[in-house]
């Protein structure tokens, strides 16, 4: 998740140096949250919940249909019980058999079944509305901290470049030649201006 975040402020990093142009804080929330993976699956798992919460919420009024049909073929039958036919070799001609039966049911009373149905349902659509809220939540905090860290990163990068400069004006000045400055004074300025470029390469 943090190469995605990352990889989605290093591309509009990228973008601003080929066009001159400012993301702010809120664009790049946007951004990450439009085509984070997370927050994609948990807004699909919501849409499943209140479907089945309609769906449970629909038994209460909506009757069910089932309709069931058979269809094959079935050897003909003669006679009846009482009349059976003489020829009992059992092979007969083959004719198609077909039934369908439809049924409507409307439960009256289901002994709280229904209700308990429901607000599971209920339930079911309130967790899967937390997940999305803790997942945006998450997907935020990780978008502040990167974006606080680059704006550290470049306050950090200017301080140690305006320090660099400075301490480059004493350098001409900063000699062994002035008895007022100790011997190692020198050798401490450019130990500090060496550890500026190395901080400096760092950030």
């Amino acid at each position: 998740m943090y190469s995605l975040l990352t990889g989605t402020l290093l591309l509009c990093a990228a973008t601003s140096q080929a066009e001159p142009a400012t993301y702010d804080l809120p664009t790049l929330i946007d951004r990450a949250l439009e085509h984070n993976a997370e927050i994609l699956e948990s807004r699909a798992k919501v849409a499943e919940a209140r479907a089945t919460q309609r769906q449970a919420r629909g038994a209460f009024v909506l009757p069910r249909l089932r309709l069931e049909s058979y269809v094959g073929l079935t050897p003909d039958a003669k006679g009846d019980v009482f009349n059976p036919p003489s020829d009992t070799s059992g092979v007969r001609a083959l004719g198609p058999f077909a039934r369908a039966q439809l049924e409507f049911i409307q439960p009256l009373y289901t002994f709280g079944r229904l209700t308990h149905l429901h607000r599971a349902a209920e339930a079911g659509v309130s967790a899967q509305q937390a997940q999305l809220a803790d997942s945006r939540g998450e997907i935020i905090h990780q978008v502040k901290e990167l974006y606080y860290g680059i704006l550290l990163a470049q306050d950090l990068t200017s301080l140690a470049r305006r320090l660099r400069d400075e301490l480059a004006t004493w350098e001409d000045e900063v000699t062994l030649d002035n008895p007022d400055i100790p011997v190692s004074a020198p050798y401490k300025l450019q130990l500090a201006l060496l550890e500026l470029e190395n901080r400096s390469a760092q950030l």
